[in-house]
């Protein structure tokens, strides 16, 4: 089983006072097809803090993400997964503490290292400097 938090929202653009978070847990069965089968799809809406312009941002999830192990998923799972739960800690949610925040940076930084994307690399820093 493959478990990953993400920031989710009501469909549309919303503000600061409309946004929570979930988590979601995907069980594949034996028999769940070729690698590259998109099993799953996040996407996010929200206002442009600037411009007020309505945004969007989506990525999924194929069996080959969730085929191996944790550690051997692609980098844009495990980086997602390190900058939803930094969301929780900043947020003093109660679920903060199942994650250290030193393994939340390892996660970021194992996964820049695999993507050399240097958002992720912030990412990373900006963690282990809480």
């Amino acid at each position: 089983m493959y478990a990953a938090s993400a920031a989710s929202s009501r469909l549309g653009a919303l503000g600061a006072p409309s946004r929570s978070a979930a988590r979601a847990a995907v069980r594949l069965q034996p028999t769940a097809g070729s690698s590259d089968r998109r099993v799953a799809e996040a996407r996010v809406h929200w206002l442009d803090p600037v411009t007020r312009e309505p945004r969007e941002q989506a990525a999924t999830l194929s069996v080959a993400d969730l085929s191996g192990g944790f550690t051997t998923a692609s980098s844009r799972p495990r980086a997602d997964y390190a900058a939803a739960w930094f969301a929780e800690t900043l947020r003093h949610s109660p679920h903060a503490a199942e994650v250290p925040t030193d393994q939340l940076a390892q996660l970021a930084e194992d996964a820049y290292h695999a993507s050399n994307d240097s958002k992720v690399r912030e990412l990373a820093d900006l963690i282990r400097r809480s």
